[in-house]
């Protein structure tokens, strides 16, 4: 149990590695270090090298996006919960981000295929989403199904979510089946101690109180 105990956080502090080296330098303006960063921080539209995978069977219209490592060894594996806008091509550039430094990474879909284009319409279909917890912890788990059965990845799993993925990661953490680490940037977080108890794996927070953005604090609306 401790060995197990001790790679699981060793796993996920590789995945936090990954985490911060992908998403914390949106914050830092590194302009001579832009070549080393990935393209999905740069903004920078390149081919997408993963594919669309149906995961949710329950539910033919939800289609999430996978990216794998190719060759190199799998470190484990990442679920990429969106945010409020849904599976936008940049997050699934993160997606293959995540695969070039070793990890299988799926991109779940929980707008059932539909992205938004404005505040209104992010809000409608964010609201819509929320109302049917249910669905989305059963979303998760057939991620958490699927990315398991990919070669290497070893029950060695964690979620990363960003504002409104940051809320539904935790919630996921709380409500779904076992995986690893949960890394949340942002999102409407649960504070209620006794339900935070119940957490069985190490969980990453960062919330950036300089950012000058509607989801700088852990009551954002997305």
């Amino acid at each position: 149990m401790i060995q197990r105990h001790a790679r699981m956080v060793e796993y996920l502090n590789r995945l936090l590695i990954a985490c911060i080296t992908i998403t914390i330098m949106l914050f830092i303006p590194f302009s001579k270090a832009k070549e080393s960063l990935p393209n999905a921080i740069l903004g920078a539209q390149v081919p997408l090298k993963g594919s669309e995978l149906q995961y949710f069977q329950e539910d033919p219209t939800t289609a999430g996006y996978l990216s794998t490592p190719g060759g190199q060894p799998v470190r484990g594996g990442v679920i990429l919960i969106h945010e409020w806008d849904g599976l936008t091509e940049r997050v699934k550039a993160t997606a293959d981000a995540f695969a070039d430094v070793g990890y299988v990474a799926l991109a779940a879909d929980l707008y059932q295929g539909q992205t938004g284009t404005s505040r209104a319409e992010n809000l409608a279909l964010m609201q819509t989403t929320r109302s049917n917890p249910e669905r989305i912890i059963q979303n998760l788990n057939a991620a958490l199904a699927a990315i398991s059965e990919q070669p290497g990845v070893n029950s060695q799993v964690a979620t990363i979510g960003w504002c409104f993925g940051g809320g539904i990661a935790l919630s996921f953490a709380l409500g779904g089946d076992h995986h690893a680490g949960t890394a949340i940037f942002y999102g409407r977080l649960l504070d209620d101690p006794e339900r935070l108890g119940h957490l069985k794996h190490e969980v990453y927070g960062t919330f950036a109180g300089l950012d000058r953005s509607e989801c700088r604090s852990s009551q954002c609306v997305c």
